[in-house]
């Protein structure tokens, strides 16, 4: 493995398609950590996440998705971190694909980081963010005197229930 590429065999690939990908300096960093903690172990192969058992382990053969979760949820026990039913794996694909839609705000770029070929299922991936909507909130902001007369209706709610709670209070 070139120190930030990353080689993807078509045999890890649903589809069977092999690529190569640049790695960005946190993931690299990353890595390097869990090599030396597999050296640890006791591991000489290639593999970064290794097998459990010492049969897969001489046969450099890679954990399998359901092994990979086995794992995670095992993590997140040991961290204390609480578990997310159906989060899995896919919550670092959300969260890739989002960190490139945030770094480039295009979708298509997203879509080939992740390594997908149709932008639709790609979107499945692509969530709303906190961070993201409180953005867009700041650069289209909409003036008090264009609220929407729902906003209008409540923000005068609101206020008339502090002024009925203030009167209570004097009373």
């Amino acid at each position: 493995m070139d120190r930030r590429l990353i080689e993807w065999p078509s045999a890890t690939d649903k589809m069977g398609h092999e690529r190569r990908q640049a790695l960005p300096r946190d993931a690299v960093r990353t890595l390097r950590i869990a090599r030396v903690w597999a050296r640890r172990a006791g591991y000489a192969g290639d593999l970064v996440f290794f097998g459990a058992q010492e049969r897969t382990q001489t046969k450099d053969k890679p954990y399998t998705y359901q092994a990979l979760n086995a794992a995670l949820l095992r993590a997140e026990e040991a961290a204390g971190v609480p578990h997310i039913a159906y989060r899995a794996m896919h919550g670092y694909r959300r969260t890739a694909g989002g960190n490139v839609l945030d770094a480039t705000n295009d979708p298509y770029q997203a879509m080939e980081w992740l390594g997908q070929t149709d932008l639709r299922s790609t979107m499945r991936y692509l969530k709303k963010r906190d961070v993201r909507q409180r953005e867009l909130a700041r650069i289209v902001a909409v003036p008090e005197h264009e609220a929407k007369p729902e906003q209008e209706k409540a923000t005068k709610t609101q206020s008339a229930s502090a002024k009925a709670g203030r009167e209570r209070v004097v009373a």
